[in-house]
């Protein structure tokens, strides 16, 4: 164990034991025993420059990285201090070995203390101490092993140094890479007994796929290049399995001798920065894809992070969006409610809001819904809150789109109950008997069905007058419209669809009685429906006129007057405003209605 020769420093926590005053190897036994600290310092001019140590009382038992090799004994002790989170503050170590500033001279030794944490240093002329009995401070005075205990011997005491260490594989090898020395944690990491392994390679644990003999064979090489060779990578153990081993080779102080290995099992960690490294990944790929904006901050909404589809859609680079600056992408108006809900978010365990983000296309505020949670620790306490803002203009507008239609639907089917009621009330009284009354009856509701149908697929948009002619002349049985005894003319025109189903009615009963009586029922009849657009201002109006010809009527026209009448004479000027005039002549009947509509480009 030569490649422990030099001057050493420890650290004991002051509030776990006392920093023994002792020889350097009672120091060492004790520091191993007790889970101390231990570093081990180079023999140099300045005493300063790091060789290796060991860290077992926080953070588990570790190297320093290579790139760390250079601190000096100062940034050590401080690295120690800021990682237990130790308040306090590290003296200087000065460039010559007498003088050491902040340290108190002790004998042999040098004690540099804080509030928490006392740092005994040892220099050279302690080692020889190792084969004496140790010493106290106080002169010449014999500690308390007594007179008749057998001293440790050298070789006694960097073997207890040497297996106590059971959580690192600690082996020396000849230049050759052949074992000459087994801890006991090289038989728990790596399954092989002393007995198994010395004398044989230790390049064993190089599995194949890892390059085998050549890469310990190149380990050892950059170790005497470069005084170390450290290296993260799967190993071998003696049964097959493979294990993630944080691996430190260095030379021993007579660089013929061979290498002191110190290995151990990262195995868990490495799996663990695995998984932590795929869910970050994982995270980023969804984060940065997904169509929301994604988010992170702190409990009052002030934003640490934010995706790339924010600064996207709002415009907003990142430096301009952290804190509070994505609030410039909120409309102005709905900043109160935006901070309010960030206010209450941390009593009810999430936050939510509905807000408008300005969208940089355009400039449009968008409607959107923002959600976060956060993100607790173990203890529970919320390290930081995740959320994602998204895009639910469409929907609220359709949301207000089906509120309309819905307050027009019931509208439409309190309307149309009426109509239904009133049908009902007016066939009956003008029917003779029930026979008539249901054959009269079913017959308007089929009109007012069709009418409805044209509504529906026509999404209670304007309603073509041609085709609304064309459909009850259609439903009556009538096959020759245009070019029959039928005619059909006027420009391209739409009715309102609060207008066409009462126009609808009106041409059912028209037919009806054209079926029953009129121009198509007897065979020298003829009947020309027309229409043209008349302008009064703004206001466009139809002038429809119903004519037919060829009829054989009855002396002195209609003896009864039932709702057919009622509706073309009465119930269309109160329902549309419009204007009607029925005429009966001696060779059929002529209908004009003046109704408002809407003219086609």
């Amino acid at each position: 164990m030569s490649a422990l020769a030099g001057d050493y420093c420890l650290a004991f926590d002051e509030r776990r034991s006392e920093v023994p005053r002792l020889g350097l190897g009672q120091f060492l036994i004790r520091a191993s025993l007790s889970n101390a600290d231990f570093f081990g310092i180079s023999p140099s001019s300045a005493y300063e420059h790091i060789e290796f140590a060991m860290l077992p009382s926080f953070a588990g038992a570790k190297t320093i990285p290579r790139e760390q090799a250079d601190y000096n004994l100062s940034q050590l002790i401080s690295r120690v201090l800021m990682e237990r989170n130790t308040p306090g503050r590290i003296g200087g170590c000065a460039e010559t070995r007498p003088r050491l500033r902040g340290w108190e001279q002790c004998g042999h030794s040098a004690v540099w203390r804080s509030s928490m944490l006392k740092v005994v240093y040892l220099g050279r002329e302690c080692v020889p101490a190792m084969s004496r009995r140790p010493r106290v401070q106080n002169g010449d005075k014999q500690d308390e092993q007594g007179e008749g205990q057998r001293p440790l011997s050298d070789s006694d005491l960097l073997r207890l140094i040497f297996d106590s260490a059971t959580d690192f594989a600690i082996f020396t090898t000849d230049p050759n890479g052949i074992t000459t020395s087994w801890n006991v944690g090289a038989e728990r990491v790596l399954g092989y007994a002393d007995d198994e392994i010395i004398g044989k390679s230790a390049d064993v644990a190089f599995p194949p796929e890892e390059g085998g003999v050549s890469a310990a064979a190149e380990e050892r090489r950059i170790a005497l290049a470069e005084g170390r060779a450290e290296d993260e990578r799967w190993q071998m153990k003696k049964d097959g399995t493979r294990f993630w081993a944080s691996g430190l080779l260095m030379p021993l102080a007579d660089r013929t001798q061979g290498f002191v290995k110190i290995l151990r099992d990262r195995t868990a960690q490495h799996r663990a920065e695995a998984q932590l490294e795929q869910s970050e990944e994982l995270f980023r790929v969804l984060a940065t894809n997904i169509p929301q904006l994604v988010f992170r901050s702190k409990a009052n909404g002030d934003r640490t992070w934010g995706s790339p589809q924010w600064s996207v859609f709002t415009g907003l680079a990142f430096a301009d969006s952290v804190g509070f600056g994505w609030l410039d992408a909120v409309h102005p108006e709905d900043h109160d409610a935006t901070m309010s809900a960030w206010a209450d978010a941390p009593t009810k365990g999430e936050y939510y809001c509905e807000h408008r983000i300005r969208r940089s296309v355009d400039g449009e505020y968008r409607w959107h819904q923002t959600r976060a949670v956060p993100l607790d620790d173990a203890g529970g306490v919320a390290l930081e809150w995740v959320g994602t803002s998204t895009d639910i203009h469409d929907l609220r507008t359709l949301k207000d789109q089906q509120k309309v239609l819905l307050a027009e639907l019931q509208h439409r089917t309190r309307n149309l109950i009426a109509v239904v009621q009133s049908l009902a009330r007016q066939t009956m009284r003008s029917s003779a008997s029930l026979d008539e009354f249901a054959e009269d009856y079913e017959s308007r509701l089929r009109a007012l069905s069709r009418v409805q149908g044209l509504l529906a697929r026509a999404d209670h948009q304007p309603i073509d007058l041609r085709e609304l002619i064309e459909g009850e002349l259609h439903a009556h049985g009538d096959g020759s419209v245009d070019g029959g005894n039928v005619t059909i003319e006027g420009p391209a025109t739409s009715l309102p669809a609060i207008s066409a189903q009462s126009v609808a009615l009106a041409l059912h009963e028209l037919a009806t009685n054209a079926v029953k009586y009129g121009a198509l029922h007897q065979p020298s009849g003829r009947l020309a429906v027309s229409w043209n657009i008349e302008h009064d201002g703004s206001k466009a109006r139809a002038r429809l006129e119903w004519l037919e010809s060829g009829v054989t009527m009855p002396e002195g026209g209609p003896t009864r007057k039932g709702y057919g009448s009622e509706l073309l004479e009465r119930a269309l000027p109160y329902e549309l405003g419009a204007k009607t005039k029925i005429e009966f002549g001696s060779d059929g009947v002529r209908y004009e209605i003046v109704v408002p509509v809407t003219k086609d480009e």
